[in-house]
């Protein structure tokens, strides 16, 4: 494995990924596609509190057998700025303890961010922390996930309509 990723990996100014860049002394990283074959899809969900936790793992997995995938990786990107995909176990307990400990450490300003009403300042921040994807492992044909574990939409701003996109990536192997 780590031959086949230093192959992959090379420095060159000459083909920088990154030819906007006015800063040509530091080294730009090329990767070749360790995978061959992809298909990406898109989901809506629709939030209907400011935060909740959404189990979106059965809106995922179904993408999963149309790829035909036997070995991969499956990533999960929330298309906006004010919530967060997290996997963990919607348990209402461990719901009320998630949004009990957001509420507590969340920031509270003041903010710079002017656009919008300030009050959701905090779910933009928490977004950016928590992170607006997740990445899971295909193995024979199935989500690759803990007994407890579930792909879940943390919305911090909502009700809205969240767009999810979906990108399948097969093993090169398979």
């Amino acid at each position: 494995m780590r031959e086949a990723l230093s192959s992959c990996l090379s420095c060159d100014k000459q083909n920088s990924l990154y030819p906007f860049q006015k800063n040509k002394s530091t080294p730009q990283i090329e990767a070749k596609m360790l995978y061959s074959q992809e298909m990406t899809s898109k989901i809506s969900i629709k939030t209907f509190q400011k935060r909740e936790i959404i189990d979106i793992t059965g809106k995922i997995e179904v993408f999963v057998p149309q790829s035909k995938v036997i070995s991969g990786i499956i990533q999960i990107f929330a298309l906006h700025t004010t919530c967060a995909i997290i996997i963990t176990e919607p348990e209402n307990g461990l719901k009320k303890d998630l949004f009990s400990y957001l509420e507590k450490e969340s920031p509270q300003g003041p903010f710079s961010h002017n656009h919008g009403d300030s009050a959701h300042v905090s779910s933009h921040l928490l977004s950016a922390l928590i992170g607006q994807g997740q990445t899971v492992l295909i193995e024979n044909g199935r989500l690759f996930l803990g007994s407890w574990q579930r792909v879940c939409l943390l919305e911090l701003d909502g009700p809205k309509t969240r767009e999810i996109a979906v990108k399948i990536i097969k093993d090169e192997k398979n």
